[in-house]
């Protein structure tokens, strides 16, 4: 996302624009954002309309939801007994503490730790969004010892970029990139599906059922190009 982000940044300017990573956290990605420590952060965060004092988000570019990775050959287990992993202060953490109230939520730092907890016994689920499960179970050295369950996530979380507060010329731009790829991916153009297949096709990262994807990519589309026209005229 951050490499359509640049290169249309580089169309619009005529200008050479150096892309730099820095590691946030979870904990502290609102803050560099808000400090001027970073430009935009595009990660696994949740559109939410309860932040937007203080910082602004760009139109949703992804759909998944809270899943949980198991073992498959995991022996019965009875919800009352059932020990789920969740990284604290995440919404997967709030859903699954309301969701299962009589199941046994258990802290872990990250999703890393979690499959490790996961592998050795320690939890019997670890609870997450699923594409980030999906990716995670691929890295394992057997993934077919596991699976994300159920096969439809159990909330809809709409993955946002976290922007600077107030600059609208900015916030333009990147929903400019995202639009143009999700509607590159939606009429088949080669360079917008290889990016995505990369990620998230049959061999890629993080394999996930398309059509879904295609249907949100779709839908959104659409209402940001209505919203635009309207926009425009109310001018």
């Amino acid at each position: 996302m951050l490499g359509l982000v640049k290169n249309q940044l580089e169309r619009q300017t005529g200008k050479k624009i150096q892309l730099k990573l820095n590691r946030v956290t979870y904990i502290n990605r609102v803050a560099f954002v808000q400090n001027g420590g970073i430009d935009i952060f595009c990660g696994p965060t949740t559109l939410n309309s309860r932040d937007t004092f203080q910082i602004d988000f760009s139109v949703g570019y992804f759909l998944t939801g809270t899943q949980l990775l198991v073992k498959k050959n995991r022996g019965p287990v009875k919800l009352g007994q059932w020990m789920i992993g969740v990284i604290p202060q995440t919404a997967n953490q709030m859903f699954i503490r309301e969701r299962f109230p009589i199941a046994t939520t258990i802290s872990v730092r990250n999703r890393a730790d979690g499959i490790s907890a996961l592998v050795n016994g320690r939890i019997d689920a670890l609870a997450s969004d699923g594409v980030l499960l999906t990716g995670l179970k691929q890295t394992q050295p057997h993934p077919e010892e596991f699976e994300v369950t159920p096969s439809k996530p159990l909330t809809a979380e709409e993955y946002a970029c976290i922007l600077p507060k107030g600059d609208t010329q900015f916030r333009n731009l990147v929903n400019s990139s995202l639009i143009q790829f999700m509607q590159g991916v939606v009429i088949n153009n080669d360079q917008q599906v290889a990016i995505f297949d990369k990620w998230f096709g049959a061999t890629g990262v993080a394999p996930i059922n398309r059509q879904p994807m295609l249907t949100y990519f779709q839908q959104t589309v659409s209402s940001y190009k209505k919203q635009a026209q309207a926009s425009q005229e109310r001018e």
